[in-house]
């Protein structure tokens, strides 16, 4: 559904004052939309189950 809250964006560091701007890029970037300020990443348009890849990065 659009507008479905799919995860949120978190970064962390040692900077007394970080600055953090998020942003998605990539070929499908505009099937979400990225809050730059808060890093939540929302459903922009409906996806296409028949082509969906999952990647997962962790540290």
């Amino acid at each position: 559904m659009i507008g479905t809250k799919i995860g949120t964006l978190a970064a962390t560091t040692t900077d007394p004052r970080p600055v953090w701007v998020y942003s998605l890029s990539g070929t499908d970037a505009n099937t979400f939309v990225v809050n730059s300020g808060t890093g939540e990443i929302l459903l922009a348009k409906p996806l296409d189950v028949t082509r969906i890849q999952v990647s997962c990065y962790l540290n």
